[in-house]
């Protein structure tokens, strides 16, 4: 009697249990079938911009932009109409003697309010002429990682060449986002610039993060827009 009883009790135990796993299987799949259909923003470190084409063609109709030409140095690009681009900026960050004129393109201020963004984040294009090879090593002193590649896109019709960086100190965060492309005569970077401060160092509710993903929609609208002019 005892082991039947033992075998009964066994036998009521597995008809909850096993309904309980098969369950907690198909919720599972369910969430992994999602998460395999969502495209990432970032793919394999090259922004991804088939997820953010509708956005951007909106923003146009919208008229939410301006067209910005450097005749000085034979490219155009757009920008959001409510900053003040800066074509007197200095790119310094090769180091002493090897400063380059620039273009610099501030963040909106929305990206900034109560968040942990630093109002020097934004979009810079730079233009090097003479090099031998037009890739963002040359627009950088940040050496890739062992095992690393560059990276390849195609961005309407133009091939280029892409690359991270990260650095931090003292509670801030630094992070590059290089875009090269080029002809025979020139080599030209678009490069995303975000510095933030560590969100911790500040009391409880006063700051929120920064919006990365509506920073990177407005990075990759304007990679889309640029062009090079004759």
């Amino acid at each position: 009697m005892l082991s039947s009883f033992c075998y009964n009790d066994d036998m009521k135990k597995n008809a909850y249990t096993i309904p309980l796993f098969v369950g907690i299987a198909i919720v599972f799949m369910v969430v992994v079938f999602t998460m395999l259909r969502r495209p990432p923003l970032v793919s394999q470190g090259v922004i991804n911009t088939h997820i953010l084409e509708s956005t951007s063609s909106a923003q146009s109709v919208n008229k939410e932009w301006e067209s910005y030409t450097s005749t000085n140095y034979g490219w155009n690009i757009d920008y959001p109409k409510e900053v003040t681009p800066n074509d007197h900026y200095v790119y310094e960050g090769l180091g002493d003697g090897k400063a380059l004129p620039a273009v610099a393109f501030p963040l909106p201020q929305k990206f900034y309010q109560g968040t942990n963004l630093s109002d020097n984040s934004g979009v810079i294009v730079i233009r090097k002429d003479n090099i031998a090879t037009c890739t963002p090593l040359a627009f950088t002193l940040f050496n890739l990682d062992p095992g690393v590649p560059l990276q390849h896109t195609t961005i309407n019709s133009m091939l280029w060449t892409m690359m991270k960086t990260h650095d931090a100190g003292a509670g801030n965060f630094y992070e590059e986002t290089l875009y090269t492309t080029g002809n025979t005569h020139a080599c030209y970077n678009v490069r995303l610039f975000v510095h933030t401060t560590n969100i911790e160092n500040y009391p409880t509710g006063t700051i929120t993060p920064f919006d990365r993903s509506g920073i990177e929609a407005l990075f990759v609208h304007m990679l889309q827009s640029f062009s090079i002019t004759p």
